[in-house]
């Protein structure tokens, strides 16, 4: 919480998503394989204000495809500044899908 508000107001870029990206080491001595991640194109920031900047982080983007569903975009509320669309599996597994701008200004 500190290491958020000192990121937030020190470096001046707005709010960002800091989480810890730790890795449970099994027995073999080997990391946990990675969750997947979503892919740029496959889902959407939303920004509700063009005030704040928004970043996200490697588990932000898992996160992502955590919420990803099979047959029905979501939208997630990442923030109060900003809001994720998520398109489903079967769209962006589509013929013809169009990777998604990265960011939009919208409501």
């Amino acid at each position: 919480m500190i290491l958020r508000f000192l990121l937030t107001r020190l470096c001046g870029l707005g709010l960002f998503l800091v989480t810890s990206a730790a890795v449970a080491q099994p027995a073999t001595g080997q990391a946990a394989p990675a969750p997947p991640r979503a892919a740029p194109g496959t889902f959407q920031v939303v920004q509700l204000t063009n005030k704040v900047q928004v970043g996200l982080t490697t588990d932000a983007l898992a996160e992502i495809e955590r919420r990803r569903q099979e047959d029905e975009e979501v939208s997630w509320q990442f923030s109060p500044y900003a809001r994720v669309r998520i398109p489903s599996k079967r769209q962006i597994t589509a013929p013809g899908f169009q990777p998604l701008a990265p960011m939009v200004l919208g409501r």
